[in-house]
């Protein structure tokens, strides 16, 4: 009985801080439940949806090599391209959320095959609101391991815009995803500035330990399987603490729906408390394989 304002008052205060804490990891965020309505209203409105000038969507790439490893990077390349065109700021240019993506795949059961056909692929980019679509295909051979033949369609003019292939080892995926990156911004006439240009030279992780685990755990988090993603975000994040931006932008997503927003707050906190931890022990991680090397953006 003694104990008990004490015990109010400590659990007052772990509230408050949930809040606190909260209020600044979400800020601004749309939920998964506001991005499923937002999709709704455009298929309701679909015939006279018009397309949002400079708006680009990163679709899903659709694994045709035949290699079940490459299904993490259909989600994954994308990731990493979504993640570097949101580095270009410009007034005249903007990228689809892709949790507003995920709704929309959900809400018309698409498949990542049925995401990429020539029928859908428009469709899928007007009701995103997006005037220019990515997306493409895996595929690998005797040459080359990882080869991806990227598409970029104008999606009111139906016209594709202008794409390289790519091909390299799988090791070499950064230095892929940047050589993507580069022919899209050349194709949609985007010069990046120098700050733009550092920023880009930045890739999600340096540790290519950390993106497996990562692209596997952003396939979970949309299905809303928790239990499969929590270990495989911790697995992510401890091979590369540095994607803990990333990893909280993945989950803020999930929490509202699959989660309750404290346990997305706390599951976030758990991952600052141990970035704080490894600083303290200074932990140096896993390196680059031997042969790998940093690209640089042009």
């Amino acid at each position: 009985m003694k104990n008990r304002p004490k015990f109010f008052i400590i659990t007052l205060m772990v509230v408050f801080l949930l809040i606190a804490f909260s209020s600044n990891t979400f800020a601004g965020y749309f939920s998964n439940d506001e991005y499923k309505k937002m999709v709704k209203e455009a298929i309701k409105q679909e015939k006279s949806l018009k397309t949002t000038k400079g708006a680009l969507a990163v679709l899903y790439f659709n694994n045709q090599s035949g290699r079940a490893d490459y299904n993490s990077l259909q989600k994954g390349l994308a990731l990493m391209l979504f993640d570097d065109f949101q580095k270009i700021k410009r007034k005249n240019f903007q990228v689809v959320d892709r949790g507003k993506l995920q709704a929309l795949i959900d809400e018309l059961k698409l498949s990542t095959s049925g995401l990429v056909k020539p029928e859908t692929a428009p469709r899928v980019g007007k009701l995103l609101g997006a005037e220019t679509i990515l997306y493409g295909d895996l595929l690998s051979d005797k040459k080359a391991e990882l080869k991806v033949n990227p598409e970029m369609l104008n999606v009111m003019k139906k016209k594709s815009l202008e794409q390289k292939d790519v091909d390299g080892q799988l090791k070499e995926l950064i230095r892929i995803e940047k050589d993507i990156l580069k022919n899209s911004l050349n194709s949609l006439k985007i010069v990046p500035t120098k700050e733009e240009k550092k920023l880009l030279d930045i890739p999600l992780s340096e540790k290519v330990s950390a993106l497996d685990p990562l692209f596997k755990a952003v396939d979970a988090t949309d299905r809303e399987n928790w239990k499969e993603a929590e270990p495989l975000y911790i697995k992510s994040f401890t091979e590369d603490p540095n994607l803990l931006k990333t990893i909280t932008e993945l989950v803020k997503d999930i929490a509202p729906t699959v989660l309750s927003v404290a346990a997305g707050v706390m599951f976030i906190k758990k991952l600052h408390d141990m970035k704080k931890d490894k600083g303290k022990k200074k932990s140096p991680g896993m390196s680059l394989p031997t042969g790998f090397s940093k690209p640089k953006f042009p």
